[in-house]
């Protein structure tokens, strides 16, 4: 009889406990910013390589949202920080995207800018515009 009241007791704890944790997790997912929840969201999307960089990779979801984790990410930035140099501009995309889709689009739209960049149809202004249009 005692033993069956400790049982009882035991699991009624268990069961408060877990329904406050249930309850503290959804009042802390709720109170997250927008931008707390998309990086939480975007880390899905990265991943350290063997030699301890930060790459893209490909994740179960549509080319819109992988590009718009890839403008928000830090990597994205360095990118950008090497412009005008195109060609290492390149390199860099090709080094740490690891999604082909991905990585095509943009490389096509670094291209194409290179082309207008160096015509002089566009200046430095419009082309890192353009470079982030993708």
């Amino acid at each position: 009889m005692g033993l069956v009241k400790l049982l009882v007791a035991g699991a009624i704890v268990f069961f408060i406990l877990i329904v406050g944790i249930n309850k503290f997790k959804s009042e802390d997912e709720r109170l997250m910013s927008k931008g707390e929840l998309l990086a939480q969201e975007d880390q899905k999307g990265y991943k350290r390589d063997i030699v301890g960089d930060t790459v893209l990779i490909k994740i179960d979801a549509p080319l819109a949202k992988r590009i718009d984790i890839w403008k928000r990410s830090p990597m994205h930035e360095e990118f950008l920080s090497y412009f005008p140099k195109f060609e290492d501009m390149k390199l860099f995309v090709d080094d740490i995207v690891k999604d082909d889709e991905l990585k095509s689009v943009i490389i096509k739209q670094l291209t194409s800018v290179e082309d207008d960049f160096f015509s002089g149809n566009i200046g430095d202004f419009e082309a890192k515009e353009k470079i982030d249009k993708i």
